[in-house]
């Protein structure tokens, strides 16, 4: 018999994804499965959709939450989940209809933890029109990863592949793995702070190249320009990483992860000056993002200066110093050159009292 394959996926105000979101799942080849909508009390008709389509097919099952956000939710269905096999999917996400077969295919032959494949990005207008190209599949590779080796490829600079090692919603987790396990309820981002955990659970991890996932990328203009205290735990994510990276004299990982947080330093610094007005402890925020890139830039120059003066590293810790100096919508005169103003950077010694600093 074929085993029973739990969907999970939490919603809020999903009342514009939440039909086309059923009937993509309703229509998949394998048909040994069960949907469980965790509602984290939304106020539109995201409840109403789901239970007029689940009066219609008994594999949509419902809980309603109070707003204690989507990892509560998470954890509360994982209870109530009776499949084999658990994917933690997203609203608004779209499967390949073969998706669930082709998956418990490769994790039943293989006898796999886990299993993944590849996705691609869609924009918001796309999913709304459905005007979906489906993407030419690759020639079909299978790797087999140990837990470490998966893990390392979150120190991956590219966006993509970043993406993919983190996410869950484009894996098919054996349940036995999850017995005990919990997502933190304190993180919004509890993906990212849950992955190393349940990768670690695992035995073997299996990763398809097949792009099966159209990811739909909503509010992606708002994001690209507006702060998210979100962001913040993005930053302290890669912290710990670059932490675990030195304790462990990983060269290249220390350069990959350090380039990502001078990045993400940057963007996040750049929205705040954006949106200075609308963000009641702006000051604190710049204040932190500088002692956390003055953590960084003095462990790098400890560990390894020569990084620093790579093209890539000068370009963005340039760009930093530019928009550290900037008051919003207050330019002043550039009557310093960089080097002057990295130099005085260089003499200032701000007391470190962030928790995840890095270690000299």
């Amino acid at each position: 018999m074929e085993p029973l394959v739990s969907i999970i996926i939490p919603v809020f105000n999903a009342q514009e994804t939440i039909s086309l979101t059923i009937e993509n799942l309703l229509n998949q080849t394998y048909k040994n499965f069960e949907i469980i909508f965790v509602d984290d009390a939304s106020i539109d008709l995201t409840l109403d959709k789901i239970q007029y389509f689940a009066e219609q097919n008994e594999k949509i099952k419902l809980i309603e939450t109070p707003a204690e956000g989507f990892s509560f939710a998470q954890n509360k269905a994982l209870k109530k989940a009776k499949g084999k096999y658990v994917i933690f999917y997203k609203c608004g996400n779209l499967m390949s209809y073969n998706l669930l077969e082709y998956l418990v295919q490769i994790a039943e032959n293989n006898k796999s933890d886990i299993t993944s494949c590849d996705f691609i990005d869609i924009p918001e207008h796309v999913f709304f029109q459905q005007h979906f190209k489906i993407p030419e599949q690759p020639k079909e590779n299978i790797t087999e990863k140990t837990p470490a080796k998966y893990l390392r490829k979150l120190t991956t600079y590219k966006r993509h592949s970043y993406l993919k090692t983190y996410c869950l919603w484009n894996k098919l987790i054996n349940k036995k793995i999850l017995k005990n396990f919990s997502f933190p309820e304190d993180k919004a981002n509890f993906d990212k702070f849950s992955i190393i955990d349940i990768i670690n659970r695992s035995n073997k991890v299996l990763m398809s190249n097949q792009i099966l996932i159209m990811n739909t990328l909503f509010d992606e203009y708002f994001n690209d320009i507006c702060f998210s205290y979100y962001e913040l735990e993005d930053i302290e994510f890669l912290q710990n990483l670059l932490i675990k990276a030195n304790k462990e004299n990983l060269y290249n990982d220390i350069k990959n992860i350090s380039l990502h947080l001078f990045s993400l330093i940057c963007d996040i610094r750049k929205k705040l000056s954006f949106s200075y007005y609308e963000i009641y402890d702006a000051e604190k925020q710049i204040k932190n993002l500088h002692l956390k890139f003055n953590s960084i830039y003095k462990f790098l120059k400890k560990k390894n200066p020569a990084l620093l003066k790579t093209y890539t590293y000068k370009k963005l810790i340039k760009k930093y110093f530019y928009i550290l100096r900037v008051e919003p919508y207050i330019l002043e005169p550039l009557e310093e050159s960089y080097n002057e103003k990295i130099k005085k950077y260089d003499s200032y010694n701000p007391p470190t009292n962030d928790a995840n600093a890095i270690p000299q």
